[in-house]
């Protein structure tokens, strides 16, 4: 079976063909028209090697798969004639023969080919009586530059294959990611501004009655709706806030994370206390973005669904890894107990996005819920 080839652009092959025809063209002037005595063996050969070098031009990348082997097997018969040459113009013609012979295999076809055409080329060799020396020594050392380049080019052959297969990977789980990420901005959305929408215009019809039977009654919802404007704009730009990415900036993760507590109580109106133990020095490392993404999203939540008085936000270093704690004292989640990332996965509890998150960068969870005392994050990352 012929070993996989790397390099069959249309382009490579062209050039090779367009090669082997002027080793044709080279050997039909040498034998014929140089003066160099040789049989009619070898000149015959030599012209049905010139016919297949012009029809193997014509048609190059069109061989069918049961002829694919052909120019192959034509560029080593061609080389077992002109082997047999007892003159030194023979003896060239070979050598070139059988350098392009291997250099083709290796190339276009695969280092079975090229060991194939060597072992070949050696016994050959082996068998002729008075042999040319310098057949000999072209066939040794293009046999071992050809098995070089040939196994050189499998390497590289496997690696671009590998990182073909990376890139299908990681251009499949960004498509999941951008995936989840629509929805959970979908979800965010009917479930955030859309319905405060709605709200609005289901009050703007009130205080259209309103108007028409009772002008202070209409007053006092035109002040509510005044209201819920505020409130509308509040929560647009918290969620535009959100849509964004999460900001790095200087001095490391703790100080990113308490620029973002900091933002969360200013935006929120909710007591939000940051406490960054053992991270302080030269050695504390960068943010990494998707630890703020998860700190914003839990902060979100907390927001959005606890109804939380207060929340607290720990960072630590650990062994390998950062530890991070969020705590509220809200409504917590609809389940009661502490659960593992393993868990909540099983049970389709939990923050989908954050439990996303934390696996994508190989971390462990640990979900608290204390239905209405509140619940507790614990997120380790390695580093």
């Amino acid at each position: 079976m012929a070993s996989k080839p790397i390099f069959v652009s249309f382009s490579w092959q062209r050039g090779f063909g367009i090669a082997r025809l002027a080793l044709s063209v080279c050997a039909i002037a040498l034998l014929f028209f140089g003066g160099t005595a040789a049989g009619g063996t070898v000149l015959l050969a030599t012209g049905i090697y010139l016919i297949f070098s012009v029809a193997a031009v014509l048609r190059v990348g069109a061989w069918r798969s049961g002829l694919a082997a052909l120019p192959f097997v034509a560029d080593l018969s061609f080389f077992f004639v002109l082997s047999m040459s007892r003159n030194k113009a023979g003896a060239w013609l070979a050598a070139a023969s059988f350098a392009f012979t291997v250099l083709n295999a290796a190339v276009l076809r695969g280092w079975r080919e090229a060991a194939l055409g060597i072992a070949c080329a050696a016994v050959s060799l082996a068998v002729i009586p008075s042999r040319p020396e310098l057949l000999a020594m072209a066939v040794v050392a293009g046999g071992a530059i050809a098995l070089v380049l040939a196994f050189y080019i499998t390497l590289l052959r496997d690696r671009l294959d590998s990182a073909a297969a990376q890139s299908v990977h990681y251009r499949a789980l960004a498509e999941n990611v951008r995936l989840d990420e629509r929805q959970r901005i979908a979800a965010d959305f009917h479930d955030g501004p859309l319905q405060s929408f709605i709200g609005f215009q289901m009050r703007l019809e009130i205080l259209r009655k309103l108007l028409e039977r009772n002008l202070e009654a209409a007053r006092d919802e035109l002040a509510q709706i005044q209201e819920l404007c505020r409130d509308q704009v509040t929560e647009l730009r918290a969620f535009v806030r959100e849509m964004r990415q999460a900001e790095t900036g200087s001095g490391g993760l703790s100080a990113s994370m308490r620029r973002l507590v900091e933002v969360f109580q200013k935006d929120s109106g909710i007591p939000a206390t940051f406490v960054g133990s053992n991270m302080a020095g030269p050695e504390e490392p960068e943010a990494p973005m998707e630890v703020l993404q998860i700190v914003r999203e839990a902060l979100h939540n907390v927001q959005k669904h606890s109804k939380a008085s207060r929340v607290a936000v720990a960072v630590a270093r650990s062994a390998g890894g950062i530890e991070i704690s969020i705590d509220d004292d809200g409504s917590g989640f609809p389940f009661s107990g502490t659960f593992s990332l393993e868990e909540l996965e099983v049970l389709h509890l939990g923050p989908v996005s954050i439990k996303r998150r934390v696996g994508e960068l190989g971390g462990d969870l640990t979900v608290e819920s204390r239905p209405g005392r509140g619940a507790s994050l614990r997120i380790r990352v390695p580093l």
